[in-house]
């Protein structure tokens, strides 16, 4: 969850694992779809971080532009 990973290991442990995992979609084809997914999270996460809040709306709106290829 937003939380759990958060508290855990926080925004440069984080990131660090954003990066690899960019870069192993980046490097396997079967799963570049998977990057937009990645991104989303991400931003959301980020979110999560600065403000300590989840914001479901925002989470839901950017898992439909996701969905919707935007």
């Amino acid at each position: 969850s937003l939380v759990d990973s958060g508290t855990l290991y926080g925004q440069a442990g984080l990131k660090g694992e954003v990066n690899v995992f960019n870069q192993m979609l980046t490097l396997n084809k079967r799963l570049s779809g998977l990057k937009p997914f990645l991104a989303a999270h991400w931003q959301n996460q980020q979110k999560y971080l600065a403000n300590g809040k989840i914001d479901t709306a925002g989470w839901l709106d950017t898992c439909k532009q996701v969905k919707n290829g935007h």
